[in-house]
């Protein structure tokens, strides 16, 4: 991660904190589940590495 000089989508993720964030990756895992025809649930976590952790849960009825 660094901070980007262009514009242009192609250059990769970029985030801006208090200063510049250098980290070498980031990273994604998740997914629902359909527990019958009226519930469902959603798990998901991401991590960019020296930066940030966040989780998310959530339901449906």
């Amino acid at each position: 991660m660094r901070q980007p000089n262009s514009s242009s989508m192609r250059d990769g993720f970029a985030t801006f904190y208090a200063g510049a964030v250098d980290s070498p990756w980031i990273a994604y895992f998740g997914g629902d589940y359909t527990v019958n025809d009226n519930v469902a649930v959603s798990l998901y976590t991401s991590r960019l590495k020296d930066a940030w952790n966040q989780y998310y849960f959530g339901s449906a009825t």
